[in-house]
């Protein structure tokens, strides 16, 4: 049942990692945990985290007889249904279908004694004009060579000019909230690699949940890039506390250290 209900909200294989043990995706570092009672509780009576063995095999099975399960990012869905001003309607059209069928009409046999329609006139037949002969000389007792096409000019391309270097974009207001609901808006923000997604992710830096804080940071080394690094530079002068300077320098030097 676990794995069913985790296909029907459209969650991929690693979120249904991430909420049986958050460990288990982001490594015993994490600081987070979701099962804790009953991941001890098993791996003292079974040797191991059953749990989680057995849902992520029926996620498989499924799977494996369903095919993929479909991903659905539901906050977009959401703000797309707003703006357009529909929220939950369906409106289902239905009806019979006709199909049109045209008979040819016979036409109709020749009447005596009425006047035929004439004829088309014939299109007389083309002219076609003698080739000239290519071994006939010309006035002067030379043979006439074709003139030959100029050449064309080849395109000047410009040269190329080197790339300006990555600018830090804009940042904005970190997740708000309660605590799920900033942890849930960051887990969104990790498929995403927008301007104003790493704006965002800058910002959850400074959340005042170490959690939160940690998983922005790795969410910001996954993106990576020159726009990731220019903006944590840019936030690290502008920090608005102590703690979030420190996440700042701290993703920005692991990013420096693998070259972006």
């Amino acid at each position: 049942m676990d794995a069913y209900y985790a296909r029907l909200y459209g969650l991929t294989r690693d979120e249904l990692r991430y909420i049986l043990d958050p460990k288990d995706v982001y490594g015993p570092d994490f600081p987070g945990e979701t099962f804790r009672v009953l991941k001890q509780k098993e791996e003292r009576a079974f040797g191991e985290y059953r749990t989680r063995r057995l849902v992520l095999e029926a996620w498989d099975r499924l799977e494996a007889e369903l095919g993929p399960a479909v991903v659905r990012d539901y906050r977009e869905e959401m703000t797309r249904s707003q703006e357009s001003g529909v929220r939950g309607q369906r409106v289902a059209e239905t009806g019979s279908t006709y199909q049109a069928t045209v008979r040819p009409v016979a036409p109709a046999p020749p009447q005596f004694g009425a006047p035929s329609a004439p004829a088309p006139a014939a299109k007389p037949a083309s002219v076609t004009e003698p080739e000239p002969d290519a071994g006939q000389p010309a006035l002067f007792g030379a043979p006439a060579a074709p003139a030959a096409p100029p050449p064309k000019p080849e395109p000047t391309r410009p040269a190329s000019r080197p790339e300006p270097p990555a600018q830090p974009v804009l940042l904005s207001a970190p997740p708000q909230g309660t605590y799920t609901q900033r942890f849930g808006r960051v887990m969104a923000l990790r498929k995403k690699a927008t301007p104003e997604a790493i704006a965002e992710l800058a910002a959850a830096l400074g959340d005042e949940d170490e959690r939160i804080r940690w998983l922005a940071g790795s969410v910001l080394q996954s993106i990576g890039g020159g726009m990731v690094i220019a903006t944590l530079r840019a936030f690290i002068d502008q920090a608005p506390s102590a703690v979030a300077r420190e996440e700042a320098v701290r993703v920005l030097g692991k990013l420096e250290e693998r070259g972006g």
